[in-house]
């Protein structure tokens, strides 16, 4: 069965189901970020460095597809985690960059998708013109017998049964101060089976950033 790119995006940038097996979560918070907060006063949201691992490709996919998509989904991501800060953002201290202006300037400085998700975050500060960003990254790992379950369960409908491959999808997100410093890392990873409404959990993973995001107005 061959997939188009599109079709794997939506397959796999929501790959694990609410039949949740296990989770787990670590944060962690710089000595310095109290001392920093008063000076932070705008943050952007860059591009996410998405990573989708197969045990072996699809049947029609390339270096050059999956290249392709892991860069949309990098996208996808930034704009989700963007629009649900600014959701909220009556209940943080700081303000955020449109993700417009944030994706312009970006473009302005003539930086790639790559270059971006590896480049020194006190170098994007300068160019953005911003106190903090936050980056991240998301890799989700899918075993072959999970892509087949998850096509059918996309083409088809219906639950998977009990059976199926369990999956991975693990989100971490950071923000760094315009000096460089890491200040703020937030990890969680999911493991579970595959399913019909595995949209769910990833949307739920990055819906609970304004919860967790260390810049809340009742902390100052």
């Amino acid at each position: 069965m061959k997939y188009t790119v599109y079709t794997l995006l939506a397959i796999l940038l929501f790959n694990v189901s609410c039949g949740t097996l296990h989770h787990s979560e670590h944060v962690y918070q710089s000595p310095k970020l109290n001392g920093l907060k008063p000076g932070i006063l705008t943050v952007a949201v860059l591009p996410f460095k998405a990573v989708v691992d197969f045990s072996s490709p699809p049947e029609g996919i390339t270096s050059e597809s999956l290249n392709d998509m892991q860069k949309k989904m990098g996208y996808d991501i930034q704009d989700r985690v963007c629009w649900i800060l600014l959701t909220n953002k009556d209940k943080f201290s700081v303000k955020f960059q449109e993700i417009k202006k944030t994706n312009e300037l970006l473009s302005a400085a003539e930086l790639e998708y790559r270059q971006i998700t590896f480049m020194n975050k006190a170098e994007l500060c300068d160019i953005l013109g911003v106190d903090a960003v936050i980056s991240g990254n998301i890799v989700m790992s899918c075993p072959l017998s999970g892509q087949a379950a998850l096509a059918r369960t996309i083409m088809f409908g219906g639950i998977v049964g009990s059976n199926n491959t369990t999956n991975k999808t693990t989100l971490s997100l950071s923000t760094h101060h315009k000096a460089g410093d890491l200040l703020w890392k937030h990890d969680y990873t999911i493991n579970g089976k595959v399913g019909s409404s595995s949209q769910n959990q990833t949307i739920a993973l990055i819906d609970k950033v304004p919860h967790v995001f260390p810049f809340l107005v009742a902390e100052k």
